[in-house]
Parts: structure tokens; C-alpha cells; sequence
């Protein structure tokens, strides 16, 4: 500002000066005097002044360079490169010589735009769950100058827009900005394929009981999955949980319960995206059904004591238990048989599975092996192992002895015990445990083990040890020093299931427990519910579906099985397959031993639905596609990507030229300012030029007498 104004006030001086002398100059040499005068003044401002970085800040603006980056999941550069990240910091690096002339902007989007600061390109994460690309091209395009170029970095894929078509249309509505746009290739890593499994997929519960399900997500294909595992009963989602699996953690296991009070449809599915993952078997259902009848349940035990006689008076007090029981002391189901060696007369209990069929749960408790002959457990098995039904072993004074017996073995899921416990101890639930309705008696699994630990230390529990693979420990012993013991212990025999609860104490741990806690309803909540929650309301003919393939190619031949619980003794199952389009077809599973065999041709792309068509049972999904294996769609996303380039007219590139493209918008802008730099590589010509013009008015003054 200083240099302007005294270069004003020079020029002022010599103006005035020269029309106080204009009598005494020739006409045309007066003007060409002030001129050089003026000239000289202008030239020497400018090189003392700002002026050409006051040019280049207030008319001149700098080149705008947007970096897009598509943030969906599994997203890579091609080639050996392939950090989008290191990428994007390799531009900035390039531009940091040309923070003047070229502005650099990063952008992401997942559900919305948003601008990413240069210094927080690392933070960057690719998490995208649903990709939206071609509304963050609209959003981003109101936003853009016409001196601006934009470098998209993606696939071409959104899961919004399902044709190049509806590309065209839709950014063809936002007026053009003039923006120079360039599209960089990428491609997605190998995408996962996962197989949901929802386990029972059938099950018959009781009004107000707790089901617990398990669910099952593998990794079928790939190297890793992440994303979302949502359960939904009856369209209203219950539960949702975020699934990581790797080639070292391939399997993970989910437990839900559920308290049904009608039949309800409950449906597993991890999100995926349509055109990233090939969707196969990322999805399952399972049904509850509601047997409007009470528990039945039978209680059997030896002499009685007083344990029997406190949950025998809990479960009767339950509207929603039918219960009935035999004793050795009433005589009721015990049969006096004479010993063969000693010939003395031995009460048996004595039962058969017409009768055992009636229940759907059998308690025993505190009964010696001599009191059940080999007839008795051959009838206690098949009522486990093939009718379906729960056996529940109460740890008694007489419950030892059993695991001596050879038939017992079979259904135990213990091998043996480790011997008494005599010191006190407490009982606490495990994470599977957890998941038992009887165990969870609280609103979370927090408040269950804060009831736990309140409970009352135990004496003379028996530790169960060598347990049968595949049981399950749901309650184990605290106090027994570092080890621990199983505690309460099931596994699965067959088509039912097989229980024991070790500690034949409990009986005055609950009596405790019921008088010491601030909620009495403890107990009596944990027999109820085990009562109600572990058996499975047992239906004659429920039929079993399974098929060899649940994705295969059109025209294959698909094996279909099929088993019945219970006593139906059918020579055949008719079977309805369905197709997603409503097309239906019958065909007939033939018996073979235990097994119903049958086959059938998908002759049509689509999802099949398999069900027994003549009595319930469970439903079983086919997926039949055009070419097995074909997980991404490479072409579809090409289609999309020269769409987007047409309707922009933008260019299509590799990763390897993105650094030219920024260097070539520097030279662009480098190109503007060549104007104004000119002077900073002449400035001996400016001090020439003053020179001269100073030298001309001195002549032209001397010419005309002034000097």
C-alpha cells in the first residue's frame, strides 16, 4: 500500500510539473516525455510492490482436485497395489509442492457425503454396509465448481441402482457443472459366501415356556467375512449381532431365546450386499409352533425324601404341569419280583413305552440300579433315542451307583464322577449355561450371576467328570479349589435329550436359598421353567427333510431325505416342492430302513421350498442357479462404470495413471499464472526499460531547451 501510493503521488507531481512547463514543449514531444515519465514511475512500483501475489490471490482461483473414494466393504486397487489408502496419500504427497495453485479434497460416503481431512486419510475405513455411489456423484456434483476435477475411485457398483439405464437418468438430472471427471478401476477382494443355520428348525413348545435356538454361520468361500447377523420373529427384528469369520475362526454359534405365545416364523439372515456377495445361503428360517396342553411330565424315584417331597410340591403348585409320579414307598409303577440268588422279593419299577409315550418329560431321582431291570432301561432309551423325548437325572444318594450300570452308560452324559464333595461350595453358571431358560433368571446375563453368587454354599455335591463329547457343562462348582467340577451336564442321545444335576444337596440349598433371598420365586422359577423349557412336546409322525445340495445348478439332480420321530411306521412320504414363482410339484420319498429316500430335478432358476404335503414337519430351501460358484457380477459393474463416465463425460483409468491426473491438474493451473511469473524470470528487462525511459525524456527535455 505504501508503494502504491507514493508511486500515485510521484505520478501527481510529474503531471503537474509538466503542465506548468506545457508552453515551452513542442506538442508532440510533450506527450511522449510525460508518457516515458509515467512509464518509469509504473514499472519501478511494480517491482517494489506485491502486486503479481495480490493478482494471483484476488483474480485468479486455485484448481479444485476432488478425491472420491467408494468406502464399501472389501474394496482393493488392482494389481499389486492394493491400499486405496496409500493411494490417496501418494496424491496428496504429489500436490504438496502445489498447495497454491491446486486444492486438494478427499471425499467418502457410506449412508451420506462427507469430506475427509488430508491429515485423517489413515482413519479412513472401508465399512461401508450398503453402497449408494451414484448419489454421492449428485451430491457432490452440486458442490462443484467449473474449474475442478473429480477422481472417483471405485467398482462401479451401487446396490441402490440396479441399471445403467437409471444411472443415465439420474445424474442426468443435476445440471452439468463443467468438472472434469475421471474414474479409477478397482475391484473387490474375493467375496465371502456364508451358510446360516437356525437349530431345531422345527420345534413344539409350550404356552409361556422360554425356546432357546442356536444359530450356525459358516464360511463356505473366501478368506473372511464381516457383517451384520439379524433375527427377526415375525418380521419384527429381536436381535441383531455383527459376524466376524476368518480361514482360523471359520464357524461362530449365536444363542437366542424366545418366550412364543402362538406359532411364530423366526428368520436368520446375515446382511449382505446383492451384487457383492453372490447371496446362496446367507439366510434361514426355523418355526415355533404352540401345543396348547399342559407339561406332562413323570417323576419317578426310590424311597422318598425330602427333596422329592419339595419339588414334587413346587411343580404341583404349577397350573401348567401334569404331573405324575412313582414311588417305591406308595408302591405306585413298582413291581414285587423275586432275586434270583437270594429269592427275596425286590419292588422293580416297571414301565412301557406306551406309557412313557404319554410324557413328555421323565424326572429320576434317588433310585437304585437294582430297582430298574434291563427291560425298564431298554424302554427309557427308546423313549430318548428315538421317540424323542428328555430324561432329566436328579443327583440323589442312590445316583452314583448308576453310573456302574452298563445300560446307564449309554444314556449318561458322564463316563464317571470324581467322588464327593464335603467342604462348601457354590454353584455358577456357564456361558452356555447362560442360554438355559431355568439358568438365566435374570433380565441379563449380569443380573443371572449376581443371583447365582448370592445363593447359598453347598455340601456334599458330586462332581461329574470325563464327560461324553458332545455334552455340555451349564452349571460347574466354585470352590473346590482351581479345578472346578460339572456340575449340571446334557447332551443329546439320539432324537431327545439327557440332563443330570449333580449336587443331591439341593434340595436344602433351595430350601436356603428360598428363605435367605430377597426373591423367594427363585426356586420355584427354576424348577418351573426347567420343567417347561427343556422337553419338547413330543407329536407322533413329525417328519424330518434334508437334502444333499442347498445350492446347485439348474437341471441337477438333488438328494432329498427325510426321517419320522415317533411311532408312524409309513412306507413313504409325499413331498411338495415349491418354487419362489408358485409352480409346484409332488414327488415321494421311498422308505429305506429308517431313512425316507428321494430325489429331485430343479428344472428352473429360483429358490425351491421342500415340505411334507400330508402332516407337518420341516421345511427345507434349494437354491437353484444358473452357473454354481458365480459370486460377483464383474460385468454388471463394468456396465455401470462406463454409464456413470458417459453421462459425466468422464474417462475411465487405471490406479497406475491417478498420480498423472494430479500432476496434469498442477499444470493446468501452473499454465494461468505463467502471465504473472513472466516478470520474476525478466526483471533485468524492467530495470532496462526504466532506464531507457528515463534516458528518452532526458533527451526529449534537452531537445526543447529544459535541461
Amino acid at each position: 500500500m505504501f508503494y502504491t501510493l507514493l508511486a500515485f503521488a510521484a505520478a501527481c507531481i510529474s503531471v503537474y510539473s509538466y503542465m506548468r512547463e506545457v508552453g515551452r514543449w513542442r506538442r508532440h514531444t510533450f506527450v511522449i516525455a510525460l508518457l516515458a515519465r509515467l512509464m518509469a514511475i509504473f514499472l519501478l512500483w511494480l517491482l517494489l510492490s506485491q502486486f503479481e501475489l495480490n493478482l494471483k490471490s484476488s483474480f485468479v482461483r486455485p484448481h479444485d482436485l476432488h478425491l472420491l473414494i467408494d468406502t464399501s466393504e472389501s474394496m482393493h486397487l488392482c494389481g499389486m497395489d492394493r491400499d486405496v489408502i496409500a493411494l490417496a496419500q501418494n496424491v496428496a504427497h504429489t500436490l504438496s509442492a502445489h498447495q497454491t495453485t491446486v486444492r486438494l479434497h478427499i471425499w467418502a460416503f457410506d449412508e451420506a457425503l462427507k469430506e475427509i481431512p488430508i491429515a485423517h486419510i489413515r482413519k479412513l475405513k472401508f465399512k461401508g454396509e450398503r453402497t449408494e455411489l451414484v448419489s454421492a456423484i449428485s451430491s457432490l456434483k452440486r458442490l462443484l465448481g467449473t474449474n475442478a476435477t473429480v477422481v472417483v475411485l471405485t467398482d462401479g457398483q451401487d446396490t441402490k441402482v440396479k441399471s445403467p439405464y437409471d444411472v443415465r437418468n439420474i445424474l442426468a438430472r443435476e445440471k452439468s457443472s463443467g468438472a472434469n471427471w475421471v474414474f479409477v478401476r478397482l475391484e473387490r477382494e474375493a467375496p465371502a459366501n456364508v451358510c446360516v443355520e437356525v437349530l431345531p428348525p422345527y420345534t413344539i413348545a409350550f404356552p409361556n415356556s422360554v425356546v432357546t435356538l442356536r444359530c450356525v454361520v459358516r464360511l463356505t468361500s473366501g478368506n473372511s467375512y464381516s457383517g451384520m447377523l439379524r433375527v427377526t420373529m415375525d418380521r419384527k427384528e429381536i436381535l441383531h449381532r455383527r459376524i466376524s469369520l476368518s480361514a482360523e475362526h471359520p464357524n461362530e454359534t449365536v444363542m437366542f431365546s424366545v418366550s412364543p405365545h402362538s406359532k411364530h416364523r423366526i428368520k436368520v439372515k446375515c446382511d449382505t450386499a446383492p451384487n457383492e456377495l453372490f447371496t446362496l445361503d446367507n439366510e434361514a428360517e426355523a418355526i415355533i409352533n404352540i401345543i396348547n396342553r399342559k407339561v406332562r411330565l413323570l417323576f419317578i424315584t426310590g424311597l422318598p425324601s425330602p427333596e422329592f417331597k419339595f419339588i414334587k410340591r413346587s411343580l404341583e403348585d404349577d397350573g401348567a404341569i401334569d404331573m405324575l409320579c412313582l414311588s417305591e414307598r406308595d408302591n405306585v409303577g413298582f413291581l414285587a419280583q423275586g432275586n434270583l440268588v437270594t429269592g427275596e422279593q425286590v419292588l422293580r419299577l416297571s414301565v412301557d413305552r406306551n406309557m412313557l409315550s404319554k410324557f413328555d418329560i421323565i424326572f429320576i431321582s434317588n433310585i437304585e440300579p437294582i430297582k430298574l431291570p434291563s427291560r425298564t432301561f431298554e424302554e427309557i432309551e427308546w423313549y430318548v433315542s428315538q421317540y424323542g423325548g428328555t430324561l432329566f437325572i436328579l443327583g440323589g444318594e442312590k445316583t452314583p451307583t448308576l453310573f456302574n450300570n452298563v445300560l446307564f452308560k449309554r444314556l449318561s452324559p458322564a463316563e464317571g464322577f470324581g467322588g464327593f464333595i464335603n467342604n462348601d461350595f457354590s454353584l455358577k453358571p456357564t456361558e452356555l449355561g447362560l442360554h438355559c431358560p431355568a439358568v438365566n433368571m435374570g433380565r441379563d446375563k449380569a443380573e443371572a450371576r449376581s443371583i447365582w453368587e448370592k445363593m447359598p454354599k453347598l455340601r456334599c455335591g458330586m462332581v461329574l467328570t470325563k464327560l461324553k463329547g458332545g455334552a455340555s457343562v451349564l452349571l460347574e462348582y466354585d470352590g473346590i479349589g482351581s479345578a472346578g467340577g460339572a456340575a449340571f451336564v446334557w447332551h443329546r442321545y439320539g432324537e431327545g435329550k439327557v440332563f443330570i444335576f449333580a449336587p443331591f444337596d439341593t434340595w436344602r440349598w433351595c430350601m436356603e436359598a428360598a428363605k435367605r433371598s430377597s426373591e423367594p420365586r427363585e426356586f420355584n422359577y427354576f424348577w418351573r421353567t426347567l420343567a417347561r423349557s427343556l422337553p419338547t412336546p413330543l407329536v407322533d409322525g413329525f417328519v424330518t427333510l434334508s437334502a444333499s445340495n442347498s445350492v446347485a445348478e439348474v437341471g441337477e439332480v438333488v438328494c432329498i431325505y427325510g426321517a419320522v420321530r415317533g411311532n408312524a411306521r409309513s412306507k413313504e412320504i409325499n413331498v411338495l416342492a415349491q418354487h419362489e414363482d408358485g409352480t409346484k410339484k409332488q414327488f415321494t420319498l421311498v422308505r429305506q430302513g429308517d431313512t425316507f429316500v428321494g430325489q429331485l430335478r430343479l428344472d428352473r432358476q429360483g429358490r425351491w421350498m421342500l415340505k411334507p404335503s400330508s402332516t407337518h414337519g420341516s421345511t427345507v430351501f434349494i437354491t437353484a442357479v444358473e452357473k454354481l460358484h458365480e459370486h460377483k457380477r464383474v460385468g454388471h459393474n463394468e456396465e455401470m462404470l462406463k454409464a456413470m463416465a458417459d453421462a459425466l463425460g468422464g474417462q475411465i483409468i487405471s490406479p497406475g495413471d491417478v498420480k498423472k491426473v494430479a500432476l496434469k491438474c498442477a499444470n493446468m493451473a501452473v499454465k494461468e499464472y505463467s502471465f504473472y511469473t513472466l516478470r520474476l524470470r525478466s526483471m533485468p528487462f524492467l530495470y532496462f526499460a526504466i532506464l531507457t525511459l528515463l534516458s528518452l525524456e532526458w533527451f526529449l527535455r534537452r531537445r526543447n531547451g529544459l535541461v
